[in-house]
């Protein structure tokens, strides 16, 4: 199936955007981190005439529902891996019944198409990281796992009990193997930067970076962290939110931390507000943070939705609940699972919003 696109998704940076751009010829990852915070505070893409909030883009297929864990991740700055379903491609199961089909799908936001990679089964899972895919669903018989590079992915054998896999590399390890090597409690980050850890009853943890042949310990801030640990492309920072055991509109405030390679922190705190009001999550883009709420109501979304944080107080950009989401790698394009309403029925659709445009246009299928 093809789409036509009817206008451009993307929208050029404003000039502050342009300057916080990140490349290879950045000076560090404290200056890295310091325009982060900037870009936060004082809002990236604010323009002198008040805000507008940017317009969906559809795929015009639907996402993958449930609590699944991610089922979304951007390529590049135009391409995004997804698990999802083409309307009204069914499929026969053993009991009769038809389902939708699912499926590994590639959404390229600048012409609009949507090519299915890979036929799936039930119980879906998707980790994808710099080019390298895993993922695995139950055949008619089997568990069945594919991983490696994407487009030349294949088929492998179910882990050995107790591996895990690190999401950031999408690669299993063992956990006593880790232990054994740099301590108990401690986790791999990307094969690169080393090790991060919890410190039980304190507010600060541990933070194992490699230097060279060596990994020197260091104290960082992040503390009461919820699992797992996200990588932000466009930061090329690690970020660690805090978790929050009571969720509300009025008592709860939320907490984050971003962390370099070289071992930079900056803490963002987050004000209480009716994001608050379910489990959240956050993004970092060019124009600030992006924060996914789930707090909805047995009746209705509620409060449900995203929301972007620029100069301190977070504002809605749109109602829906979004099953999973990921930004793009320039910081501008937030992809989501999201359902527009809890009504009995209704799927997720795959769509996008470019926070850093003034508005875009929806693709419709042609």
């Amino acid at each position: 199936m093809m789409f036509r696109r009817r206008s451009s998704f993307a929208g050029g940076p404003t000039k502050m955007g342009t300057l916080l751009r990140l490349d290879g010829r950045m000076q560090g990852s404290m200056r890295v981190l310091a325009w982060v915070i900037v870009a936060i505070l004082l809002g990236a893409c604010a323009t002198a005439g008040a805000e507008r909030t940017p317009r969906l883009l559809s795929s015009g297929v639907l996402g993958q529902g449930g609590i699944t864990g991610q089922t979304v991740y951007w390529i590049d700055n135009d391409r995004v891996l997804f698990i999802g379903h083409r309307p009204g491609d069914f499929a026969s199961v053993s009991d009769g019944q038809r389902v939708l089909k699912t499926s590994l799908l590639e959404w390229n936001t600048a012409t609009g198409e949507v090519q299915t990679l890979a036929e799936l089964g039930a119980h879906p899972l998707l980790c994808y990281a710099q080019g390298y895919v895993h993922y695995h669903f139950r055949g008619d018989a089997e568990v069945i796992i594919r991983a490696g590079e994407l487009g030349k992915e294949t088929g492998i054998e179910l882990p050995s009990s107790g591996m895990i896999m690190n999401p950031l590399t999408c690669r299993y390890y063992d956990p006593q193997a880790v232990a054994r090597k740099v301590g108990a409690g401690l986790i791999p980050l990307k094969d690169a930067h080393g090790y991060w850890g919890r410190q039980y009853e304190k507010t600060s943890s541990i933070y194992l970076k490699r230097q060279g042949d060596r990994l020197v310990e260091q104290i960082v801030p992040m503390h009461g962290v919820a699992l797992p640990v996200a990588w932000s492309t466009y930061a090329q920072s690690y970020v660690f939110r805090r978790a929050e055991n009571l969720m509300s509109p009025t008592d709860t405030s939320g907490r984050l931390w971003l962390l370099s390679p070289r071992g930079d922190s900056k803490e963002v705190q987050i004000p209480s507000g009716p994001w608050f009001g379910g489990p959240v999550q956050y993004g970092l883009t060019k124009a600030g943070i992006f924060i996914r709420s789930r707090a909805g109501r047995p009746n209705g979304l509620g409060d449900a939705g995203g929301y972007l944080m620029r100069g301190g107080m977070p504002r809605k950009l749109l109602t829906g609940y979004i099953h999973s989401f990921d930004i793009s790698p320039d910081g501008c394009k937030a992809a989501m699972s999201m359902r527009s309403s809890i009504a009995r029925g209704i799927r997720p659709d795959l769509v996008a919003l470019n926070v850093c445009a003034a508005g875009a246009t929806v693709l419709e299928r042609g």
